[in-house]
């Protein structure tokens, strides 16, 4: 990660995304038929899979079903 990203560089992703699987589980069982299968992120699958390409990230769930991911340079 520390290749891709200028010193003071950052990276932010803001999508749909849920905070654990549970809690896309009970998003998904009140929508209901309409839902598609498009993958989404789900936190706690994510920060460990950016964590381990030496990002730093930082999550805020804003909504039941959106968050944000900022990732910065590890420092050092």
């Amino acid at each position: 990660m520390n290749d891709l990203l200028a010193p003071d560089g950052r990276l932010v992703i803001a999508d749909i995304s849920f905070p654990t699987r549970q809690a896309f589980n009970t998003v998904r069982q009140a929508a209901g038929d309409p839902w598609d299968d498009e993958p989404y992120w789900i936190a706690t699958d994510a920060l460990p899979a950016l964590e381990a390409i030496h990002a730093v990230v930082a999550y805020v769930q804003i909504s039941n079903c959106a968050g944000i991911y900022q990732l910065t340079r590890k420092k050092g």
